[in-house]
This record gives C-alpha cells, structure tokens and sequence, in this order.
C-alpha cells in the first residue's frame, strides 16, 4: 500500500521535473553560445575599436571619433559560425610634410563618403586600403571606416562623417582632386582652380624696367625650379630636398589671388596671410604659397621663397636672421642661374643701390649694428627700407673678398645650428663696425644715386601664425564704394603705392565717431623734458602732423568718380606732395593733384610746423597736440572728453566741437598732479593708468576712444622694473602677465569691442618694451613707436 502511494506522488511530479530540466538546458546552450555582434577592429578581428590609437592634431579636426553602438540584431534561432578572419591590410606609408598628410587624409575622408551607402564586393579592397591609410595617418576619420568594413552606417553616423568632412575639408577643398599638380625632380608645383600661369616675356621685349615695375614673366616648370635648387646647393651645401628613399618633392602651392590664398592660409593652415603679401614659407607645414598677380614676376617670388624653404632643411635658425634670410632670399631671385650657378642682375644691382644712396645722402639714418641685430618683428616694420638695405649689403658683402668670407663663415655657422647671436658673435660680431658702415658707404658710391625706388618681393614672415603676425607695412583701408571702378580696390592701390616706393608713415587715420576720448598720460619726469628731435625725425613727424591736421576737413574723388578717397590715402597724398612726388601718385592712384591743393597743403605745412614749435615745447605738451589733432578726427559735435594720468588722477570734461580748449584746460588741470621729479623713468606704472581707463564705474556704454602716451618703459608698480639693472627676461615675463590682467579688466569694464579704439603711442624711449603686449590684450590695439617710424637722421 505504501510502496503503490509513493509511485503516484513521482507521477504526479514527473512534469515538473521535466520543465526543470528542459530549463537548466537550455540556459546552459545560451550561456555558451551567445548572439553573433559586430566586432569593430583595429588591425585584427580581436582588437576593440576603442583601443585604435587617438589621432594627431585632434583640434584640427571637426569630426568626432566615431564610438558606435552595435546594431540591433534578430533573435537568432541557432548559432552561425564565426566569419574568417581577414588579414592586417598591409601599408607602409612614405615620409612626407604635414601638407601631404593634410591632402592623403583629405582623399580617404572624401572616398569613405562615397561608400557610405553602398559598394561592390570588388570594392573592398579599395576599402581596406582607405581604412588603413586613415588608421596609419592616426585620423579620427579611421574609426568610420573601421565600422565601414563590418556593417552599413547609421543615418546619424552618415550625418556626422558628411558634416566633420565639410568643415575639415570643404570650401576650400584640400583634396588632390582640387590641384592640378606637375611633378618635377624635387619639387613638385600644385595649380589651385583657377589658376592661369603667366606667359612666359621676351626678355628684351622691354617690359623688364628695373625701378617701378616687375621684372618679365618666366616660364614657371618644376624643372626651372629644380635647376634653381641645384644651384642654391652647388653654393650654400646639399640639402636632402626630394632626393632619397621614399622622399617627397618639396610643394609649391600656387592660387589665382590674394583672396584665395588668404582662405586657404585662414581655414587650412590657421595662418594670417597678410593682404600685402606676395609668397610666403611655412616652416611646420614644409610648403611653399604664392599668389598669381598680373604685376608680380611669379618666377621671382617662387626662387625667393625656394631658398628660404631650403633654409628650413638645412638651417632653420637662419630664417630668423631677417637681414641675411631676407638679402640672399632678394639678391638670388631676381635672376635665373646661369649655367647651373646663380648671377646677380646687374641692372637691378646699379638701380637698388643708387636709390640706397640716394636716400642715405636724404638722412636715412646708417646704423649697421643696429640693423644686423634687427628682430623679424621690426624687420617688417619697415620692409620697404630694410628690404633695400639687406640687398645692397649682401650684395655688398658677396663683392668684397674678405667679407664674403665671413658671410659664409656665418652661413656655416647657422648649418652647425647655433643661435643667431652666437653665429654672428664668431664673425660680424669681431669686425669692426664703424670701419665696415664705411666701407659699405664707400662701396655704394661705386654706383650713381637715384631718386627712383626698386620693386622687391615682400613676402611673409616664417612665423605667421594668428596673433604672432608682425605690424603689416601698409595700413588697413576701406573698400571703395563703387565696385565696378576700374582701377580696383582702395587695398590694391595702397600695394601699387608700396611697390613703387611711396612710404606710408603713420598709423590708421580712418575717420571715426566716439561719444567719448580718453587720454591716458604719462606722469613720469621725463615726460617734462624738453623734445629731443635727436631721437626721431622732426621732418618727417612733422609731414605727418600736417596729415593729421589735414584729415577732418581733406576731402577728395577720384578722377571720374564720386568715391570718397579713403583718409589714410589722403595722408599719402599729403607725403607725396611735401616729398615732390605728386606725379607719380596720380599716375598710380587716379587722383588728379591741381596746383591749388598742392599749396593749401604746402601752407598747412609751414602753419603745422611753426604749431609744433611754439606748442610741443616737451613731450607732453606734444602728446596734447596730437591728442587734439585726434579728437577732431574721431569725435562727434558734441562728445566727453576725460585725461586720466599714471596717478590716478582723472579730469573730464564734455565740449561741443570745441576740442582744443577742452584738452588743453583738463591737461592744465592735471599738471600740478605730475609724478615726483629725479626718479629717473621709475614712475611709469602702465598697469595703474589702464585700471583707471578701464574703471566699469566711470564708463557707460558711449563708443569710446582711447589714446595712450609714454615715453619710457613700465617701471613703478607690482609689475614695474627700473631700468637699472633691469632683468629683461623677467620683464617680458611681468609684461606679458600685466597684459593678460588688462585684457581681463577689459571684460568687465562695460566697453564694446565693436565700438572702442585703442591708440598707443611709445614716444621715443618707450620703444621695444613690450607696449604691443598690453595693445594685443584690447580690442583694435595698436601701438605707434615714435623713434622706428620717424628714424633720426643720419649725421
């Protein structure tokens, strides 16, 4: 009985039982066997996607490396066997510039777009080669493709990849497929759309004039630019350029315009190309970029800008050493080599350095150490002077036996890599340098002054990067108001003026309207002294004065027009006058110069000069002056006027138009409030009148003006330094913290950046120390030195 119960209770549990084990089964196979998932990889089936290494220069990409999700997958009813592996693709790529790697990751992001969608099985390899090229090239755009060759993307994943190639990529485009490109020895010349290659000029056909206009077009090839290479070698050593295993020609990059290249600097190389520019070399990126101008001679620009490029290779200190880089740069390219060696031209020689003479015989002041030690940066201040100059020296040097020997003792010196200070300390440093301005002088005496400048090729500074570029040496003017006007932009007619020797010398005069001006003084002792005409060129200050008195009330067209002549043309206009060149101004610009003009501003200029003798008696009362002079320019009817010294003492005032009296009433306020007298420069605190002039308490939201003196450098304060025994590494240290603290006050000052102008202004002693910081930290800042625009005169 019992035994019979105890079967029926197991029958009754068999189902459950079953269910259990049926169970625990089945659990155990999906344990095992998984879903088949998408394995994204880098090299190899095994390697995670998040594992690829992060790409180089991520900032310069748009895109975002790609971390996709896996895509959803249906339930599988039994498992699928594992698809074979396939095998690394195998790719090794070339050494090659950061120009090319830009290009070659360009023309993968681009032919991955195209296989968004779909592709034909015979396409995977292409695939592959894509995928591995991006992944060597350590590109973001690598982990699209990595998901490319496993599955379809995702209308998100499309989204992403089109829009991080656009910015990347597009307009300009950096495609290979945007360049017609012609491949030579060792240097291989990249056509941009649009570009037309000059037609090559008979020689004698009388379009070669040496003062004002360019030499005749050549025939641009890469063989010619090769030929050039193989001459500059034969003369300054082998530089390595195309030659070697897997090595890559060195790229010249050519556009139809200025506009073009200027895009493609801003957008593609994040470089400034300044509107003035005629070539530049890019060290990091190894490439050579120049423009197609009608009134340019291209071949010259390319051999100019071919040496610095070999510079970069073998000594790339050099190209910061502007009077040698920028004289053997101008002596080799204005001729072609001649039978392999390079030549000089020798009617370009006569005519550059006559006008050199010329001008030294006018007081363009001869300071040899002054000039060999020059910086890049004041280098282009004045290129128009410091251009001839490097020329003429060293073609002087190349022509004098035993100084050519030091000119190439100090070119092997920089191929050693050391310091420019230390390879000109072991050559030029142990002549002589009064002897060797001597016989520089008498060297161009060798040759019959003229009065008619030399074209050069200005191009741009090495290190051009936004925020580093030197002060460009023509100013910013306005585009003309009718478009259609033949003789082309305001900014092109400024370029013809440069090129044919006409010198600019002031900052920008455009005329604006402020509500209010703001004339911050320096209360130092020195600024009481009397006007040391020794430290700048009273002349030509004075021509400038004349300017500036000129512009609020100069009104002119051009022939045939009724555009109004912007106000830093007119300020050309009156130098052109007051230095006799009024013929050759017109014949470039189209503004006819009658009799009458020339001596209203030939009256002006005697009036001005008498001004400034009875009224600017000491650099103060001079800072006064031009403080008036501006105010008529800048300001409104009616507008508020305050003068803030280096003491925190502040005078405001408001006038209606009368400004003179205003200014001169709230400066004779303030001159009982000067700094303490024998302090040597020491009360100079720049940092204390700025906190002043940027006080949110005392400033609205009027438009705003401000003008800025001093005559020395920042020597009182938390960041100031005597200058006895200044220690001038800490001082650019301090100079450039007391900059970043102005441009932080400025933030909270309540100014616009759209409506506030700054003007500063380093009177002689004020110069190189460090103004330009501070003037960089501001909106518009920009900084006039008195003693590099007006140079004294030479004795």
């Amino acid at each position: 009985m019992t035994a019979n119960r105890d079967n029926r209770s197991l029958v009754r549990w068999l189902p459950l039982l079953a269910l259990l084990l049926l169970l625990f089964g089945g659990g155990a196979w999906f344990v095992t066997h998984p879903p088949v998932r998408p394995t994204p990889r880098y090299d190899s089936a095994n390697e995670e996607l998040a594992d690829r290494p992060a790409p180089v220069n991520r900032p310069e990409r748009a895109v975002k490396p790609l971390k996709p999700k896996p895509a959803p997958q249906p339930a599988q009813p039994e498992a699928k066997a594992e698809e074979p592996v396939e095998p690394p693709y195998d790719l090794t790529l070339p050494p090659m510039s950061r120009f090319r790697r830009l290009v070659l990751e360009a023309d993968g992001a681009i032919r991955l777009q195209e296989f968004a969608d779909t592709y034909a099985a015979a396409q995977r390899e292409e695939l592959r080669r894509v995928d591995a090229t991006l992944d060597r090239l350590k590109s973001p755009y690598s982990t699209y493709s990595a998901v490319r060759l496993k599955r379809e993307f995702t209308t998100d994943e499309k989204q992403e990849l089109a829009s991080g190639i656009a910015a990347d990529f597009r307009n300009p485009d950096v495609d290979t497929k945007s360049f017609k490109v012609e491949a030579g020895r060792r240097i291989a010349v990249w056509l941009r759309e649009g570009v037309k290659l000059p037609k090559e000029e008979n020689p004698n056909s009388g379009e070669d004039s040496i003062p004002l206009t360019r030499r005749v077009h050549e025939k641009i090839t890469p063989a010619a630019l090769d030929s050039v290479l193989d001459a500059i070698e034969r003369e300054y050593g082998e530089s390595q350029v195309g030659t070697g295993k897997d090595a890559q020609p060195l790229d010249f990059v050519l556009f139809p315009d200025r506009a073009t290249i200027t895009e493609f600097g801003d957008k593609r190389l994040n470089i400034g190309v300044p509107a003035w520019s005629a070539g530049f070399y890019a060290p990091s990126w190894d490439l050579v970029c120049a423009p197609v101008l009608a009134h340019v001679c291209l071949a010259e620009v390319l051999r100019h800008e071919l040496f610095h490029a070999y510079q970069g290779r073998v000594a790339p200190k050099s190209i910061y050493c502007p009077w040698f880089s920028e004289g053997t740069a101008e002596w080799l390219d204005k001729a072609p080599p001649k039978n392999g060696k390079l030549v000089t031209h020798e009617a370009f020689r006569y005519a550059a350095c006559g006008y050199l003479l010329s001008l030294l015989d006018a007081g363009v002041p001869l300071d040899l150490a002054a000039f060999l030690s020059l910086s890049i940066e004041k280098f282009y201040m004045r290129p128009d002077i410091n251009y001839l100059m490097a020329y003429c020296f060293v073609d002087f040097l190349r022509n004098t036996p035993d100084l050519q020997r030091v000119y190439y003792d100090f070119w092997k010196a920089m191929k050693e890599g050391r310091e420019v200070a230390d390879a000109h300390k072991g050559t030029f440093g142990k002549l002589d340098m009064p002897t060797l301005e001597k016989r520089f002088l008498e060297y161009l005496r060798k040759f019959r002054a003229r009065h008619t400048p030399v074209r050069f090729t200005i191009d741009s500074p090495p290190h051009h990067g936004r925020g580093s570029l030197p002060l460009s040496p023509l100013p910013t003017v306005t585009k003309p108001v009718d478009k259609k006007n033949p003789k082309g932009e305001w900014g092109e007619v400024m370029v013809k003026l440069a090129d044919a020797g006409f010198i600019y010398t002031g900052p920008p005069l455009e005329s604006a309207t402020y509500d209010r001006v703001i004339i911050a003084i320096d209360s130092s002792a020195s600024m009481q002294g009397r006007v040391n005409w020794n430290s700048f060129d009273q002349a030509a200050f004075t021509r400038w004065a004349t300017a500036l008195t000129l512009m609020p009330r100069l009104k002119l067209t051009r022939e045939g027009t009724a555009e109004t002549v912007p106000a830093s043309m007119l300020a050309m206009l009156v130098e052109a006058v007051l230095t006799k060149k009024t013929d050759e101004f017109s014949t470039l610009t189209g503004i006819k110069i009658d009799s009458m003009l020339v001596r209203d501003i030939e009256i002006e200029h005697k009036g001005t000069s008498k001004d400034l003798d009875r009224q600017a008696r000491n650099y103060r009362d001079l800072s006064a002056w031009v403080s008036r002079k501006l105010a008529a320019l800048w300001c409104k009817d009616e507008v508020e006027v305050r003068v803030v010294d280096f003491n925190y003492n502040v005078e405001s005032g408001s006038t209606e138009g009368d400004y003179p009296d205003a200014i001169n009433s709230l400066f004779n306020s303030l001159a009982s409030n000067a700094g303490a007298a024998n302090m040597h420069g020491a009360d100079t605190d720049w940092l204390k009148a700025l906190q002043e002039v940027l006080n949110p308490e005392l400033l609205g939201g009027a438009s705003t003006a401000v003008i800025f003196f001093t005559d020395g450098p920042n020597s009182a304060g938390a960041l100031g330094h005597n200058e006895n025994n200044r220690d001038n590494k800490r001082y650019a240290s301090d100079m450039a913290l007391l900059a970043k603290q102005v441009g932080d006050m400025f933030k909270t000052s309540g100014l616009s950046a759209e409506n506030t102008l700054f003007q500063f202004f380093a009177l002689p002693g004020a110069q190189d120390q460090s103004l330009d910081l501070v003037a960089d930290a501001l909106p518009d800042g920009k900084v006039d030195e008195w003693a590099y625009r007006f140079p004294v005169k030479r004795k």
